[in-house]
């Protein structure tokens, strides 16, 4: 999934679950809105925490811890994308400051 198409489902109000699979420090100092922490490696513990009902959007960094997490969801038969980029990117669109 790219940014793009990420803005046009919150803008539209599509619903759908933002899974952050980054590490609790990388949450703290810059996320996206609405994004839920889950750290990749916390992940196949925690995975019922997830819903089934919705799309879930998975994000991190620039994509690869993202990817990882995508097909273990889609392995557990979970509706998961990845955001390609991560939050560098969805930054890139909203033109904030990328983080330091």
């Amino acid at each position: 999934m790219t940014v793009m198409e990420l803005d046009r489902w919150r803008r539209e109000g599509r619903a759908h679950f933002l899974l952050d699979v980054r590490q609790p420090s990388e949450y703290e100092e810059h996320r996206i809105e609405g994004a839920t922490l889950i750290p990749l490696l916390e992940l196949p513990s925690r995975i019922t925490e997830l819903p089934k009902d919705v799309p879930i959007v998975v994000q991190c960094k620039s994509g690869g811890r993202s990817a990882i997490a995508v097909g273990l969801l889609r392995l557990r038969g979970y509706h998961a994308s990845n955001l390609s980029g991560g939050i560098r990117a969805w930054d890139r669109l909203k033109q904030v400051p990328p983080d330091k």
